[in-house]
């Protein structure tokens, strides 16, 4: 495995298109606001930038393998019921004229 697959790599993403928010009416993270298909695009590159994966499925097995070989488990891949935790950091930039 390259190391981007080390614990504490950090995956950039934007799309101006994930919310549409107006910056008066409710929050940004509103339900109303986001667009979840730009929202998963988003997350399914990150997790492929992660693991150096051509595949959500290949990059899940990546990051399973990783994460269980690293524990002692042995470099096996995801069986159910397994999880694993992946920090998801919202950054806002604010601008104001």
């Amino acid at each position: 495995m390259r190391q981007r697959n080390f614990p504490g790599r950090v995956v950039w993403s934007q799309d101006f298109n994930a919310t549409s928010w107006d910056g008066k009416t409710g929050y940004w993270f509103d339900n109303v606001n986001i667009n979840q298909d730009v929202v998963d695009n988003m997350f399914s590159a990150s997790l492929k930038e992660l693991t150096g994966a051509k595949t959500d499925a290949a990059a899940w097995k990546k990051l399973f393998t990783y994460h269980n070989s690293k524990n002692g488990r042995g470099k096996k891949g995801y069986k159910p019921g397994e999880k694993i935790v992946i920090k998801l950091t919202a950054m806002l930039l604010e601008v104001r004229l």
